[in-house]
């Protein structure tokens, strides 16, 4: 199904605006109540920088030859087959005949003066050769063709775009990857915001960072391509949003949807964690089924909804990058990929914790419902001490240690409790110097398991008595 103008409750300035719309259907295989996700990416056509003539010449000229329908046999770029067509401009596969080389050709839809396709390839082409980085493609150079159109040429980008991968779980490339799709993943976010912090560094936001504009090649290569609609931070007129949205509104920050709102570097860390939550999720921030209902979803908080398997410190991360106010978001591209590494460097500490904490439940369990059989006792030793276990493993490498030492406190507790109700007065009192180091001989939960312990040996040295 494809949205048109006619399709959607626009005013009148937006239709005569709109470029295209296209519906995005997501699928979720792994969730159990699947849903439909519409992710219309809206182009709108912009004020592009006013080009003079003088501008216009020194523009180099390029003949653009091949089997094209711009009747030219031999020319300085030979197109090939098209691999698609935007908003501003259509794109070729094409060879650099001088260098030999693949390249890929960016061509405005009009000649200069003919609507504002022309200037918008240029001022791309313009932001776009400011950055030198090698998560970003770059730009190999900007002419005009014999017909007045703009033409961009680029580095040919050979791979898949993320969003094909994450989709499909029997991608080929998944067969390359040799630890948890969930890791390979962030590996690949790390990339893309290193590239996010080399444009910021510049003073260029993307504004339309997602999965569909990432690819992944062959070798490890990650490119964050279609700057597009690229934010110019230099230029005071496009650092406030407009009436008219400029990105893709199921991801959008809050502030891209509200006309004279501040765009800053905020922007794009929003995105960033809308590509997280995506990846984690398989679903977007903001939903809905016309480009209206989406737009006024991107002024409310986002209903961030996480799978049970997502791991707390991911979920925590993927929350503050989406905080509806941008003050309450990472400060910077940095700090949000520090974010990450820092979880990825854990994640094995905190699977202890986890393990830690489900071994807790089991032990509240036993202990709750008084079994003291032997194979009771025994399984409740082994358990109890791989629940210490680990949670001195998380103390120790400085990781969540406040959650840790708190879990270590009840786990002793419970072994405590357990060991005096079965019996074992002296693994109980074993257990409560251990616990006396890290609570001291004051703490209530010392004081309550001194007195069970105290009442127990009460009642083992005078049989025929039960404690009072």
């Amino acid at each position: 199904m494809e949205l048109s103008v006619n399709d959607v409750d626009l005013s009148d300035d937006q239709a005569d605006k709109l470029v295209g719309v296209e519906e995005r259907t997501m699928n979720h295989e792994h969730d159990p109540n699947p849903r439909q996700t519409l992710s219309m990416t809206v182009k709108l056509e912009k004020t592009a920088a006013s080009l003079n003539t003088e501008t216009f010449e020194i523009l180099p000229k390029l003949i653009l030859g091949g089997d094209t329908p711009f009747n030219q046999t031999k020319g300085d770029i030979e197109l090939g087959l098209s691999l698609g067509s935007g908003g501003m401009g259509q794109v070729h596969v094409a060879t650099q005949v001088a260098m030999k080389r693949e390249v890929a050709v960016k061509r405005s839809h009009a000649a200069i003066g003919v609507g504002p396709s022309f200037g918008s390839v240029v001022a791309e082409g313009r932001r776009f050769g400011r950055l030198d980085h090698p998560n970003i493609p770059p730009v190999h150079m900007i002419g005009r063709d014999d017909q007045h159109h703009a033409v961009l040429v680029m580095k040919r980008i050979e791979g898949d775009n993320w969003r094909s991968v994450l989709d499909n779980p029997d991608h080929p490339r998944w067969s390359k990857v040799n630890e948890s799709r969930t890791v390979h993943s962030l590996r690949i976010l790390i990339q893309v915001c290193h590239a996010v912090e080399h444009a910021h560094s510049r003073e260029l936001l993307h504004r339309d960072i997602k999965t569909d504009n990432i690819m992944v090649g062959d070798f490890g290569q990650v490119y964050l391509i279609d700057w597009g609609v690229s934010v110019d931070l230099r230029d005071p007129n496009q650092r406030l949003s407009t009436s008219n949205f400029i990105g893709t509104p199921c991801l959008a920050a809050p502030e891209m949807a509200v006309p004279n709102s501040s765009l800053s570097p905020a922007v794009d860390i929003f995105l960033l964690g809308g590509v997280l939550y995506e990846l984690l999720t398989k679903r977007v921030p903001h939903t809905g089924t016309t480009i209206p209902e989406v737009l006024k979803n991107i002024r409310q908080p986002a209903h961030l909804v996480f799978n049970s398997d997502t791991p707390p410190a991911l979920e925590a991360i993927c929350r503050k990058a989406l905080a509806h106010n941008p003050k309450d978001r990472y400060a910077n591209a940095s700090d949000f990929r520090a974010a990450i590494e820092l979880y990825l460097r854990h994640r094995f500490i905190l699977g202890h914790l986890k393990r830690a904490q489900d071994t807790l439940e089991e032990m509240r369990q036993i202990n709750s419902a008084g079994k003291m059989d032997v194979d009771s006792s025994s399984h409740m030793m082994n358990i109890s001490h791989k629940c210490r276990f680990a949670l001195e493993s998380v103390i120790e490498n400085g990781v969540e240690v406040a959650k840790a030492t708190r879990l270590l406190v009840e786990c002793l507790g419970i072994q405590i409790e357990y060991s005096t109700a079965s019996g074992e007065l002296r693994v109980a009192r074993i257990l409560m110097s251990q616990l006396n180091k890290m609570v001291g001989a004051h703490d209530p939960l010392f004081t309550e398991l001194s007195n069970q312990i105290a009442l127990a040996a009460k009642a083992k040295s005078q049989p025929g008595k039960k404690p009072s």
